[in-house]
């Protein structure tokens, strides 16, 4: 229990660790307490107000699977796309063939010259417009938090990414019936004779496909 509540003393300092210019053009503060069922209550505050209620941004009763730093930082990651980041995504994708269908429609009962039909799909569309722009507005709040997150699992855990690059190969091949040895030296991930340069853009499932394409000799 007081290594669990040192880890998340240690992640809401290093999340609020703020550069000047972040403070001069407006930034949020996290807190983060242990609950008694062992979740977590992750809140996102913003100083900007003076009563302590109207500070909350967001506030989150996270689930844990693990307790040492990595986990828990990822696990609020993994809520916040989960709950907050996905279904607007796939809303704002899919407003441009919602509006394709809306024209179309209204075309059909302009030609038909039923002008409340035109005008009815015409708020439709409105407001189809003024909820994508919303959730745009939002979803470049919520992407905001979750890279403060990354960057603050790369400040406590610097080699957690190569870390789970390798954990995800190895985990692809185990399931293929191919075990080779996957090193970790600096920066790089060396699998059977090959060197892979690891930075903060990598993809797991590129690495993997190079590893992959080398152990069966594909050019």
């Amino acid at each position: 229990m007081k290594q669990i509540k040192e880890n998340l003393i240690k992640i809401e300092e290093v999340l609020n660790q703020h550069e000047q210019y972040e403070i001069e053009n407006g930034c949020v503060d996290y807190s983060l307490k242990l609950n008694k069922d062992n979740t977590i209550q992750f809140k996102i505050l913003d100083d900007e107000y003076v009563l302590d209620e109207d500070k909350i941004v967001e506030n989150y009763k996270i689930e844990l699977s693990d307790f040492d730093i990595k986990s828990i930082v990822k696990s609020i990651i993994n809520y916040l796309y989960e709950n907050e980041i996905n279904h607007r995504s796939t809303f704002i994708r899919s407003t441009r063939a919602y509006n394709n269908r809306k024209i179309k429609s209204m075309a059909l009962w302009l030609g038909r010259g039923n002008q409340d039909k035109v005008d009815l799909i015409n708020k439709d569309l409105v407001h189809r417009h003024d909820t994508t722009n919303k959730m745009k507005s939002d979803l470049v709040e919520f992407k905001g938090y979750v890279r403060d997150l990354y960057n603050c699992m790369s400040n406590l855990c610097p080699t957690w990414k190569i870390n789970d690059i390798v954990d995800y190969c190895n985990s692809r091949l185990c399931k293929l019936g191919l075990t080779i040895d996957i090193n970790i030296v600096d920066n790089k991930i060396v699998a059977n004779g090959l060197e892979i340069a690891i930075d903060n853009y990598t993809k797991k499932e590129n690495v993997y496909d190079l590893i992959y394409k080398n152990i069966k000799g594909i050019a």
